[in-house]
């Protein structure tokens, strides 16, 4: 069976989603399925959709963090699923946010497979009335060994940036003044334009370190003591490491959805955005770190805490496993 990917998101070396098209491709190579095509949401997109949907037998698309608000890339998408069902190619939409779409919702009737990666997106989608699923993101379904190998915590406070400019550059602020490492997730923005320059400069000047979260960094993850993020997959990286962690919200309720599922208690949380005062952010980050900090401490905490990660990742395993087959199976009709 053939496949077309559509939505592949590694041009902005993102590092979460660099692991989730790695994750999206070995599970189409493990459950049989031959991947034609991958197509970026770019200028070609439209030329290379037309050509490339007719050579396949299944389209999926990786939602990730696109399908929201009824964004330019969830239209695009949009129009790409419903060409595709007209053609009678079957469609899967995967690994998605769902939010606030009005003109997307187009897309729902043309697939027939519909997972998200957390279950207030999943709530969403029914309440719309389609059938949808939760299966976690696809981050989830790595092998921690290949991440983190054999590496010990050796303690201290990993900071990472947010989706949100400003409170990026709040927490790389905060991160400069505590003499903490701040690991930028976000690519570096186009530095042609005046915005890309002044928004670089910002954060350079707020931070220690604009150097964009890669590979060779992610160990970093394991050897903290609690990670601090306002990234989605800042907060799966930190699971997968069953590190505790502290996370701010992002642009949409995927945090909120993920925690939600995950159920991981007090070593797991989700804070307001940080207060505008430096002193004040930083008395409030201080504190909230300080108490889960105080909890892990307790050794039977830290293994229900561990445990609760366990037990998700677990699912999370086989919810993709089960996905895929799901695939396997629209495709083959």
């Amino acid at each position: 069976m053939k496949a077309l990917i559509i939505n592949d998101t590694r041009s902005g070396k993102h590092l979460g989603c660099a692991i989730v098209m790695q994750r999206l491709m070995d599970g189409c190579m493990e459950a049989g399925i031959e991947i034609t095509a991958t197509l970026r949401l770019d200028k070609t997109f439209d030329e290379r959709f037309r050509e490339e949907v007719r050579r396949c037998d299944v389209v999926i698309i990786n939602g990730e963090g696109t399908m929201h608000h009824d964004a330019v890339g969830a239209l695009v998408i949009t129009h790409a699923g419903v060409m595709a069902a007209r053609l009678g190619v079957p469609v899967a939409l995967i690994n998605t946010v769902w939010q606030d779409n009005i003109q997307a919702i187009d897309l729902l009737s043309s697939c027939q497979w519909i997972s998200t990666r957390e279950s207030i997106s999943r709530d969403a989608i029914v309440g719309a009335g389609f059938f949808a699923r939760v299966v976690p993101d696809l981050t989830l379904s790595s092998d921690p060994a290949s991440l983190y190998a054999n590496v010990e915590p050796l303690g201290g406070v990993v900071v990472m940036d947010d989706v949100r400019l400003e409170v990026s550059l709040m927490l790389a602020q905060y991160a400069k003044a505590r003499g903490l490492p701040f690991f930028p997730m976000g690519g570096r923005p186009s530095l042609r334009t005046v915005t890309g320059l002044v928004k670089w400069a910002r954060l350079g000047l707020a931070s220690r370190c604009t150097t964009q979260f890669h590979m060779g960094q992610v160990e970093t993850i394991k050897r903290a003591s609690l990670v601090v993020t306002g990234r989605f997959h800042g907060v799966c990286l930190a699971i997968l490491a069953k590190r505790p962690f502290i996370a701010f919200a992002s642009n949409t309720y995927k945090i909120e959805g993920l925690l939600k599922d995950a159920n991981l208690g007090p070593a797991g949380r989700l804070l307001a955005d940080p207060p505008l005062d430096p002193l004040e952010r930083n008395a409030f980050i201080d504190q909230s770190i300080d108490q889960v900090m105080a909890y892990m401490r307790l050794p039977a905490n830290r293994a229900a805490y561990e445990d609760a990660c366990e037990v998700y990742l677990q699912n999370a395993r086989q919810s993709v496993r089960s996905m895929f087959e799901g695939i396997v199976c629209i495709g083959l009709r």
